[in-house]
């Protein structure tokens, strides 16, 4: 029959060397990861935390951040850098429709899209500090609550837009904080 190490083209069998499958498995393991996990390692290289990536996955839906908008994603982390406190906090980013239902979300929400963020302030200076990294990364609509900050950058949306909740005003102009 011949030698099962070499490839023989003359064999009825044409059957590769081991060698050869075992690199092409290796190859498309490789290729696989990759797909997997490039985005979680670009994002942690710039700046977010597992801790990050989880908050920004719909709890119902395991690993969903990686749907969120990598233009998003990329204002995201610089308002992190630029905020520059360990206690940055994100809330919520993406929604599956079941979940934004669940939390009282707007039909429309910029979250279910991957296009939004809440960020926990927890007061007045660290809001305005967020508020203003935020600006500066190029974020156009904020929402400001008590404790959080939403930002998006949907461009289906009116942007320059600043709103507060609960029928209240916002406490501050966002856009006017940047010097």
């Amino acid at each position: 029959m011949g030698n099962w190490g070499k490839w023989n083209s003359n064999s009825a069998s044409m059957r590769p060397p081991i060698k050869t499958i075992s690199i092409i498995i290796v190859i498309v393991l490789c290729i696989w990861l990759f797909k997997r996990y490039y985005p979680y390692f670009k994002y942690v290289r710039l700046g977010l935390d597992r801790d990050d990536l989880k908050k920004l996955s719909s709890p119902d839906i395991e690993g969903s951040w990686r749907q969120m908008h990598p233009d998003f994603m990329e204002k995201l982390t610089k308002v992190k850098r630029l905020v520059n406190l360990p206690s940055f906090t994100i809330n919520s980013g993406l929604r599956s429709h079941r979940h934004n239902k669940k939390v009282g979300g707007v039909a429309n929400s910029s979250h279910l899209f991957g296009r939004a963020a809440d960020i926990h302030t927890p007061n007045p200076w660290y809001q305005r500090r967020v508020a203003r990294a935020a600006v500066k990364a190029g974020f156009t609509r904020m929402g400001i609550g008590k404790n959080f900050i939403h930002i998006d950058d949907d461009p289906t949306k009116p942007q320059p837009a600043v709103w507060g909740y609960g029928g209240k005003k916002p406490p501050f102009n966002p856009f006017n904080l940047v010097t």
